[in-house]
């Protein structure tokens, strides 16, 4: 920024020229003005010194209770994988299957990713959900608990192991 301000001053006063001795003299004040500069645009942030906290252990994830209240009482819990059927949503649990107005979109969104992932355009998986994931000559499946066949699609695929495979 230095050579920059000698070359300005170089353009509005034609003539001026700087030696080496004054680049070095004119660096401290083009730094000077850098650093206010950088003060003023830059968003005031406090800097405070922080006390040792204990870590406390994560809370487990839970699905979210404007996604949860949706669901009858009895399938509120051990939820399997979700399936896009046109503008509604078919959840699948351990107890069975309900279809709620939503789409599988902001369900996934609203839903905390360490609980599942999508694997296809129509569907999302739950991680506990899924038993294994299997790959058969031009497709890869995820086959849940209750033995369901979720497809998983190439876009999705690696996230698929790299999650449902650990």
């Amino acid at each position: 920024m230095t050579f920059f301000v000698a070359w300005s001053m170089g353009v509005v006063r034609p003539g001026r020229m700087f030696s080496p001795l004054q680049l070095l003299g004119l660096f401290p004040y083009v730094a000077l003005v850098q650093l206010l500069i950088a003060r003023v645009l830059s968003p005031h942030e406090q800097t405070a010194v922080a006390a040792p906290v204990e870590e406390q252990p994560a809370a487990a994830p839970e699905y979210p209770p404007e996604f949860v209240a949706k669901l009858p009482a009895a399938l509120r819990r051990d939820i399997l994988a979700l399936e896009a059927e046109d503008h509604y949503l078919r959840v699948h649990t351990l107890h069975g299957s309900a279809l709620v107005l939503m789409r599988l979109a902001d369900a996934a969104a609203i839903i905390d990713p360490r609980l599942g992932l999508r694997v296809h355009r129509s569907w999302w998986v739950a991680k506990d959900g899924v038993r294994a994931v299997e790959r058969t000559p031009g497709r890869a499946i995820a086959r849940l608990v209750d033995d369901t066949t979720v497809p998983i699609s190439r876009t999705y695929l690696p996230a698929a192991r790299a999650v449902l495979t650990d």
